[in-house]
């Protein structure tokens, strides 16, 4: 793998930071096409939604990731600010830009479920886009395997264990993105009701990484079986159901309706 791609000077462009760049970049140009295509104000992607997304995934992804790299942090406090080389959770930058880019939203007091609808798609694609920048640095490894699609790192500046067969837990990761991205394009005309595409989002994310994260090395088990992020992963997970259940205003008023008695 390539941790690094050059080194100019004193500048060194890390994969895993242009991965995250072209990341960002394809959520929000696929939530723009989704924001126009919906009658949205897409201009107010940029820059107030973009700059809320930014901060939310830099600041949430490396605060989250504090736990896990707890010693790193001690001796070198200011590398909570540095997330170009790896070593961010993925779950803790999505937590925060969404309360971050959902507060701008209600704040310029624009139809809230809506947006997330437009953003469910290009976040499925950009968790999976990320994913290729965590394979080139090595983070997020998996536990060691004698399976015949095993993945050993040699490059000295990877994040994972050298010279150990891992589960590629990181495609195992692009994969699971690429899926829900399609199952997601495929449903977004039959939900009717705002926030049921983001809901499907938060479940088809929560149970395909909880799953993966049963075979990664570098989180520890908090809870008899279950790490930290698996447990956040429920949170989401919950979420996506409230959403997906959450009836719609026509749904609500039938369902008022047929509960009243007649008189």
């Amino acid at each position: 793998m390539f941790p690094t791609l050059f080194t100019i000077g004193g500048f060194t462009l890390h994969t895993y930071g242009l991965m995250l760049l072209l990341a960002f970049a394809a959520t929000l140009a696929w939530t723009w096409r989704e924001a126009r295509s919906k009658g949205l104000e897409a201009k107010l992607l940029f820059p107030g939604v973009a700059f809320a997304l930014f901060l939310g995934a830099v600041l949430g992804g490396r605060l989250a990731a504090v736990p896990h790299n707890w010693d790193l942090f001690v001796e070198q406090p200011w590398s909570l600010l540095v997330g170009w080389r790896g070593d961010q959770s993925s779950l803790g930058a999505a937590g925060l830009s969404v309360i971050l880019a959902g507060g701008y939203m209600i704040w310029k007091r624009q139809p809230l479920l809506m947006w997330l609808d437009a953003f469910a798609p290009g976040c499925a694609l950009g968790a999976a886009i990320l994913r290729v920048g965590c394979f080139s640095a090595g983070c997020c490894y998996g536990c060691t395997c004698h399976l015949p699609w095993a993945v050993t790192f040699t490059h000295p500046d990877s994040l994972a264990p050298l010279h150990l067969p891992l589960h590629p837990t990181q495609i195992y990761s692009i994969q699971g993105g690429l899926i829900s991205f399609g199952i997601l394009l495929a449903m977004k005309k039959r939900f009717r009701v705002p926030g049921r595409l983001m809901g499907l989002f938060f479940c088809l994310y929560a149970v395909y990484r909880f799953i993966i994260d049963f075979y990664r090395l570098d989180h520890a088990p908090i809870l008899g079986p279950l790490s930290m992020i698996q447990i956040g992963l429920a949170v989401f997970f919950l979420a996506g159901v409230f959403l997906l259940l959450r009836p719609g205003k026509g749904e609500q008023a039938a369902q008022d309706t047929s509960g009243t008695p007649p008189e």
